[in-house]
């Protein structure tokens, strides 16, 4: 039979109530003064595992890094119909060593790397320079010192997914321009493009007749180049006269790939 005798509920008092009751009744008053205690630890643990969760998660789709670990910036699409005709860019085009330090949009930047080395057959990856076999020995680089919406710095871009990764920080023109036997008049150009060249990329299936074949292939990239900053409205000209490890050092680049030209690009002064 149920025995339904009620009992007080103070722990200090005796009457009448079983032992079993009165082991329960103190794990009431003991759990009621540490469940907010217990609370706070579980609340913490679960912090501590959501964290740990997140920092072995892998990268997602919005961010895409380079091969060295730094982050891909998307950059504008390029445009393929413009208000220039080619052969009015081929007629205007001269090489300028005069500009006035205007800020380049980004969309500018992003069609002058787009016509150097953009992708213009996405199921092939062909692109708009021809290249021997396929092989694109060419990295395309730019020297950023007043670039819209960009900070400062030296970026290299990546053809396949029309994007950048910043490989140096801070404005690196004068230092280019140093290790260009200071020509100083570069420090001027919004932007100090690079073209460098991974040669085995096509000796490796040309021998080396391929190191002919990828200087050809830099003239093909900074024509273009040139052509397109004609039809932006950019002055632009090719520069060889560099010293190559000072180079290398100034913009950050990579042991493997060996600088061929400098192209200064920016608004040109009036009357030039």
């Amino acid at each position: 039979m149920l025995d339904f005798k009620l009992y007080p509920q103070s722990a200090g008092e005796d009457l009448g109530m079983p032992e079993s009751l009165k082991k329960c009744s103190s794990l009431v008053f003991f759990a009621g003064r540490h469940t907010r205690r217990l609370s706070v630890f579980l609340l913490s643990l679960l912090l501590l595992l959501l964290a740990g969760l997140a920092a072995c998660t892998e990268p997602g789709e919005h961010d895409v890094r380079d091969a060295n670990g730094n982050s891909l910036q998307e950059l504008p699409q390029a445009r393929v119909d413009g208000d220039v005709s080619l052969e009015s860019a081929i007629a205007q085009r001269r090489s300028i060593r005069a500009y006035t330090g205007a800020a380049m949009p980004v969309q500018h930047l992003a069609q002058l790397f787009w016509a150097m080395q953009g992708i213009t057959s996405e199921g092939q990856g062909l692109r708009t320079t021809p290249s021997a076999g396929a092989t694109y020995p060419l990295e395309t680089l730019a020297v950023v010192g007043n670039v819209e919406e960009l900070d400062a710095g030296v970026y290299r871009y990546h053809p396949q997914q029309h994007a950048i990764s910043k490989i140096a920080d801070g404005d690196q023109r004068a230092a280019v321009s140093a290790a260009a036997l200071n020509q100083n008049w570069m420090d001027q150009a919004a932007v100090i493009f690079i073209v460098t060249a991974v040669p085995e990329r096509t000796t490796a299936q040309y021998g080396e007749r391929g190191e002919a074949f990828v200087k050809l292939e830099a003239g093909h990239a900074a024509q273009n180049l040139h052509l397109q900053a004609q039809a932006l409205g950019y002055g632009s000209t090719p520069v060889g006269a560099f010293d190559d490890n000072d180079l290398m050092k100034a913009a950050g680049l990579s042991g493997e790939e060996n600088p061929l030209y400098l192209l200064p690009v920016g608004e040109p002064e009036q009357g030039i």
